[in-house]
């Protein structure tokens, strides 16, 4: 009797986690494509080099590691890494746009967007499906599927990124590194056997911005350094295997 009451309450935690880690979600990718659309819209001088954006961006992640540390103290403060990170990615993803003289709409954001958002509801379905089954070999397969799915996804955006150009590859790149992010640190709070107390499910989301904004930092900052050689060797690539590359083949 005992044990089942133990599974209920293990289970209602669970519930409550996700819902917090679901929020958490929801903010950063909120906040990521407003920050990144309002920056397009108001803040879109010269194309080129856009290193001071992307300076203040390694800047705020870096302000928001004191909060991090005290946040064993004050588990609120776990929100503001939550809060700068996402800035940062979105400053991030700014910096791309800019760089590259696009300026994406709220339109253009809709379908990345929701492909984000239905990938990471049916991630976190099963992930609650899997542990109010006790972490069965089945659903722990499935969620690592669903897992692993997330980077291929992310590469194969970032391959059709490379050959079209545009704004839907890259912003559904921007957006698959925090479901990816959130996924995996949603683990260190799922089940009976894990800490849902509200300070570990908060120091676990601010882990997960951490990692969002560092990659999504990495990758852009590999575009804007090294970008032409990568698509050089891209576009090599492509004709040795005989594919076109959009609007990067050379006319001869």
């Amino acid at each position: 009797m005992q044990s089942d009451t133990d599974k209920r309450t293990g289970d209602a935690r669970t519930g409550r986690s996700a819902a917090v880690f679901a929020l958490a979600f929801l903010c950063s990718v909120a906040l990521i494509v407003s920050v990144s659309l309002l920056c397009c819209r108001y803040f879109s001088g010269t194309p080129g080099k856009v290193w001071v954006e992307m300076i203040i961006g390694g800047g705020l992640m870096l302000l928001s590691i004191p909060a991090h540390l005290c946040g064993k103290k004050h588990t609120g403060l776990y929100l503001i890494p939550l809060f700068l990170n996402s800035v940062a990615g979105g400053l991030f993803a700014y910096c791309y746009f800019r760089n590259k003289s696009l300026s994406p709409t709220a339109e253009q954001m809709v379908l990345p967007l929701l492909i984000a958002v239905g990938y990471a509801a049916i991630l976190l379905t099963v992930a609650l499906v899997m542990v109010q089954n006790g972490g069965r070999k089945p659903f722990r397969i499935l969620y690592t599927v669903l897992l692993l799915a997330n980077p291929v996804c992310g590469i194969v955006s970032i391959v059709f990124w490379m050959i079209r150009g545009g704004v839907l590859f890259p912003m559904l790149f921007f957006l698959l590194v925090p479901v990816l992010m959130y996924g995996l640190f949603f683990l260190g709070v799922a089940g009976p056997s894990k800490s849902s107390a509200s300070g570990e499910v908060f120091r676990h989301i601010s882990f997960a911005s951490y990692g969002f904004a560092l990659l999504i930092g990495l990758v852009v900052l590999l575009i804007l350094s090294e970008g032409e050689a990568a698509e050089g060797l891209l576009e090599g690539a492509l004709d040795s295997l005989d594919l076109p590359a959009g609007g990067n083949k050379k006319s001869k």
